[in-house]
């Protein structure tokens, strides 16, 4: 396929990941207003408890199935083989992490308490290893998946508007977040046998199979431990006040996260074959085209969230939640740490199936994060929290630096970083320019991002920077199409 096939992928799935963001920042308002701040904790304790299940149901398979798929994809026999091998071994690990998901919820007080939302959040640890997902990343199926996202959310949208109307509403509210995060699965289902056959093996390669999916388990677990952890360990030290606060912080921090890796997410299947063809000309220029392009992407990213986090606070959340501001600004600057490792870890190392340096660097760090967690949180809180998460973040990306040096050549990149800090200096100066405009934070939050946006690229145009030339090229290119049709 060609490189113009890699642009249209990422931009259907950032189209997708946009959409399905977008979707909570709408209704995050109403809902942290609906709930108050401590039902919003007891949700978000119990999502983020269950997520760690979630993880063992899976057991890596999102990145492993379409890093070996994407090897396969072009045989329909092979990849039918690989498909029912690893749903077998998915559908015994589901079963194994929802007993134990069940157990905890009898074994721990604060879980007892919140049985309910337990059962309820339950049902993603089942949804996608039916979904099966990733076969549409495989066949980089992403028109189907960015159509599908737009239904689901739209409908659990309308859903939340009817259903959450008081505090007591919180169950309801659990039932929609299951739907509007796995619902796609449930779609994925059907769509897929078009490329397979839902069927068990009756032989299954664990030799092959389980090493390298236990390995990205544990990668993905630390992964996790080190950027959930915090809400777990804060509703488990300091309740669901703290939890409440620190929830209302990460939600835009998420945002603008999920984008990045959006970005990557459909260049792994194209990583994984250029570098297992041998194709190391192609591999290393789509690779340095996609670290200038979230170089340019992360670093305003973070500089806006810093400047804008009272109003985006005041936006989402209101005046209640007005001490997590800080929080906000702790982890915005995790922003551009999270782009680097997203690069240096999917990009770099998954494809050249050293997956297991990719586990250790997350265990340190996770290991760090945890130890952190249960010294800080105590006395800081939901600040705490979020320093944690900024150090476990620049210390992979460290850890990820010592370990890649020599075996890539990213060119150019001290020019793009120069770049985009000339651009967000720029762009820092219309926002200092709008804290003095007394007036609405509704009309001074959007005035603050498209004004932003639009100094911070015309700035880069005017430093004739290559990765924005070329993607005016492209829209304008795909305009005049449009137009001619």
């Amino acid at each position: 396929m060609s490189a113009k096939s890699v642009k249209t992928n990422a931009l259907l799935n950032m189209a997708k990941t946009v959409i399905s963001l977008v979707f909570p920042m709408i209704i995050f308002p109403y809902v942290s207003r609906s709930l108050q701040v401590e039902n919003l904790g007891k949700v978000t304790f119990i999502r983020s408890f269950v997520n760690f299940f979630l993880l063992f149901s899976t057991l890596g398979l999102k990145t492993y199935g379409i890093r070996e798929g994407a090897a396969l994809a072009r045989d329909r026999e092979k990849f039918q083989a690989f498909f029912s091998q690893v749903l077998t071994i998915t559908c015994v690990s589901t079963a194994i992490s929802l007993a134990a998901l069940f157990a905890c919820g009898y074994l721990f007080a604060q879980l007892q308490e919140n049985y309910g939302l337990l059962m309820i959040f339950s049902v993603s640890v089942i949804l996608p290893t039916i979904g099966c997902e990733w076969v549409c990343g495989v066949y980089e199926d992403y028109g189907y998946l960015s159509v599908r996202s737009v239904l689901v959310q739209l409908i659990s949208l309308v859903l939340i508007f009817i259903f959450v109307r008081r505090p007591d509403d919180y169950y309801r509210y659990g039932c929609i977040l299951v739907f509007s995060s796995q619902g796609i699965n449930l779609f994925s289902l059907w769509h897929i046998r078009k490329y397979v056959k839902f069927s068990f093996s009756r032989t299954v390669n664990l030799r092959r199979h389980l090493k390298p999916m236990l390995i990205l388990l544990a990668s993905s677990l630390a992964t996790t431990i080190y950027v959930s952890s915090d809400t777990t360990i804060l509703g488990f030290l300091s309740g669901d006040y703290y939890t409440g606060l620190y929830t209302a912080a990460s939600k835009l921090y998420a945002v603008v996260k999920n984008l990045i890796s959006a970005m990557i997410i459909v260049s792994i299947p194209r990583f994984s074959y250029y570098y297992t063809q041998g194709k190391l000309e192609q591999y290393q220029g789509l690779l340095n085209k996609l670290s200038k392009a979230l170089i340019l992407l992360a670093v305003p990213a973070a500089t806006g969230v810093f400047m804008l986090s009272e109003d985006i606070i005041l936006a989402l959340s209101g005046q209640a939640y007005l001490c997590a501001v800080p929080t906000l600004r702790i982890l915005s600057i995790a922003i551009v740490f999270v782009a680097a490792s997203w690069i240096q870890s999917q990009c770099i190392l998954i494809p050249m199936r050293k997956e297991q340096w990719v586990f250790a660097v997350s265990a340190a760090s996770a290991g760090l994060n945890v130890l952190l967690n249960f010294l800080l949180v105590p006395k800081w809180q939901h600040n705490a929290a979020a320093a944690t998460t900024v150090l476990s973040e620049g210390i992979v990306v460290l850890l990820y630096a010592l370990l890649i040096r020599g075996k890539v050549q990213l060119q150019d990149l001290h020019k793009q970083v120069v770049h985009a800090v000339m651009g967000s200096m720029v762009m820092l100066i219309w926002l200092l320019y709008l804290q003095t405009w007394q007036t609405s934070v509704f009309l001074r939050l959007p005035a603050a991002i498209i004004g932003g946006s639009l100094i911070y690229f015309s700035c880069l145009m005017l430093l004739r920077n290559k990765i924005a030339l070329e993607l005016v090229s492209t829209v304008l290119s795909r305009v005049v199409r449009v137009l001619k049709r």
